[in-house]
């Protein structure tokens, strides 16, 4: 039998939970919480790119499942490369260049 246990290491949580029960105390002001929740963005850690990219290819398969309510067998792995591609390309292209497409129009320069 397994115990479940309280894991007290500071992630995002505390930091956002924090700063949006100030701002609605009033404490802080919206400018405020907008730079704390960028400096929490910022240090973020990241799982490195190739599981980045593995991962976007399992959710392609199984999202292109989800939707089409379809088991195909041979449309599944081209889906799984297709997305992972196409995550590869977005870093690559973002890495290379100064284009900005529209999931990065909201954030800061």
């Amino acid at each position: 039998m397994s115990r479940l246990k309280a894991v007290d290491q500071p992630g995002i949580g505390r930091p956002v939970q924090r700063a949006s029960r100030e701002f609605a105390d009033g404490r802080i002001d919206l400018d405020q919480l907008e730079d704390r929740l960028c400096d929490v963005d910022e240090r973020t850690p990241t799982f490195p790119l190739w599981l980045q990219v593995l991962g976007a290819g399992a959710l392609s398969a199984t999202l292109m499942v989800l939707f089409l309510n379809v088991y195909d067998w041979l449309d599944l792995p081209v889906a799984g490369v297709i997305g992972a591609f196409g995550y590869w390309f977005d870093d690559w292209l973002n890495s290379h260049t100064r284009v900005r497409f529209w999931p990065r129009w909201y954030q800061r320069p």
